[in-house]
């Protein structure tokens, strides 16, 4: 559970990671977009400097020109009052042209003066706007710096739980190595306890024939003796003669053979007392070797009874998650296809991981159909809603979809790409496509074009009105540039 737990947090943070690694990449392409910018400003600013230079040269050119033409004006007007009036006539055409190309020239001063106050204005609001995309330059080298501080920490935090993890790792496997020698201790007891009772069966059948021999003679003993004192009971009442004593028994045979029915009995007694202290022996062993057993059962019934209630609560999890996903399914897969029906299906719902997952669809106004049934457009819808129905539980940082609209007629690419748009406020969405009808949602499109020599190359930002409806990249002009 501990690993788990670990490895649920090593997930996370690498979760974490990924979303700094793509918030870092993303302020990158910002960061370049804005030097573009600022460079296409810069540029731009440098050739209104440049136009503005060149229309204060002419106006300071008109303006010496109108002078000079006042000051010719000014000295045929005194001409004409010193020579009299034979110069009248042919000074008052030349003045009258003075005149009309003074007009000119102050219309032209005017047009001049207008051009040269629109491009300072031109050239205060390029200016404004440079300073503002270098003001934003810098704070997006801020957020940079911050950024990659955190994720710096991020790898220092990973790097940890690798350690933490790769220990947890080598504790469960000394701790099962440990239930291994465990078991095998166990097996080893139970062979020697059932080895110690076979012993103990043996040594109890001995002790059981050693008793009877016993009980057997103890009980001869009184019968001998009792015989014994009959006899010569029976030889001091009958007068017999020595024949008769002599082919009788002496007492000193029969005592001897008391004495040796005696000796044997003594010689039993031993072997009688080893055995019974070998079985207290045994049986203390025995004892000791049941609670092992007992011990290592019971710890087993532990260790079983864990690895069920981990089963069962990775079922519970596994079915909660698949529920979830599946109610999600229904409503993405009915939102896309404007009324179908579908579902997820488990094949041994019993046991759900030793079988596979089936998609069952309905698309709108069909009946139902398994996955592999479906055209190849209703297979995408079906792909796509589940990929959005996991996407809606679990989200991912970002996603990348290559021509998934190849299939889709543009009604339903049109639906896919507002459900892009939809879901684009918390996770980011890379799309290739060659349709216009599935770009038109995009917050930003770029333009990728193939060279002469078949390699592709990137155009930077596309307005989606320079984009043909196949997706084709048109010029200016209107005509078409480069198939997407």
């Amino acid at each position: 559970a501990v690993r788990d737990e670990i490895q649920k947090l090593q997930q996370e943070k690498q979760e974490i990671s990924i979303n700094e690694s793509v918030d870092i990449k993303g302020l990158e392409v910002k960061k370049k977009e804005f030097l573009a910018k600022v460079k296409i400003v810069g540029k731009e600013l440098e050739d209104k400097i440049a136009e503005r230079k060149s229309k204060e040269e002419e106006r300071k050119e008109i303006e010496e020109q109108i002078k000079r033409l006042n000051d010719r004006i000014e000295e045929l007007n005194k001409l004409k009052e010193e020579k009299g009036k034979p110069l009248v006539s042919d000074n008052a055409k030349k003045i009258k042209e003075l005149e009309d190309r003074l007009f000119s020239m102050k219309e032209e001063l005017v047009k001049v003066k207008g051009e040269y106050d629109s491009l300072s204005k031109e050239l205060n609001f390029l200016k404004s706007r440079k300073d503002e995309y270098e003001n934003k330059i810098e704070e997006i080298k801020k957020e940079l710096e911050e950024k990659k501080k955190s994720l710096d920490s991020l790898n220092r935090d990973r790097e940890k739980f690798k350690e933490e993890l790769s220990a947890l790792i080598n504790l469960e496997t000394k701790m099962t190595g440990k239930v291994k020698g465990l078991s095998e201790e166990k097996e080893k007891v139970y062979r020697d306890m059932v080895s110690l009772e076979t012993e103990i069966d043996k040594i109890n059948t001995r002790i059981e024939s050693y008793g009877d021999l016993i009980a057997r003679a103890e009980y001869r003993i009184p019968t001998i003796e009792a015989t014994l004192k009959e006899v010569e009971r029976e030889v001091s009442l009958y007068d017999l003669s020595e024949k008769d004593i002599s082919n009788l028994p002496s007492i000193e045979s029969l005592t001897e053979s008391l004495k040796l029915i005696e000796e044997n009995m003594r010689e039993l007694e031993p072997v009688n007392m080893r055995a019974l202290e070998e079985y207290e022996h045994q049986e203390q062993r025995k004892a000791k070797l049941e609670e092992d057993v007992n011990r290592l059962r019971e710890q087993k019934r532990n260790l079983v009874r864990v690895v069920k209630e981990i089963a069962k609560k990775k079922k519970d999890r596994f079915l909660e998650v698949f529920n979830e996903i599946n109610e999600n399914f229904r409503e993405v897969y009915a939102k896309l296809s404007y009324g179908g029906e579908a579902s997820l299906e488990l094949e041994n719902p019993e046991d759900p991981f030793s079988g596979g997952m089936t998609i069952k669809a309905k698309p709108r106004g069909k009946k139902v159909l398994n996955l592999n049934a479906l055209s190849g457009g209703e297979k995408s819808m079906a792909s796509l809603a589940l990929i959005f129905a996991i996407q809606n539980y679990d989200p991912s940082p970002f996603y990348v979809l290559d021509e998934v609209d190849m299939y889709l007629d543009s009604i339903n690419a049109e639906a896919v790409s507002r459900m892009i748009k939809e879901n684009a406020s918390h996770t980011q969405f890379i799309m290739v496509s060659l349709r216009k009808v599935a770009i038109k949602e995009a917050n930003h499109i770029y333009g990728v074009t193939m060279r002469e020599d078949g390699i592709s190359e990137m155009i930077g930002t596309v307005d989606l009105g320079s984009i043909g409806p196949k997706g084709e990249i048109l010029n200016s002009g209107g005509g078409r540039m480069v198939e997407r």
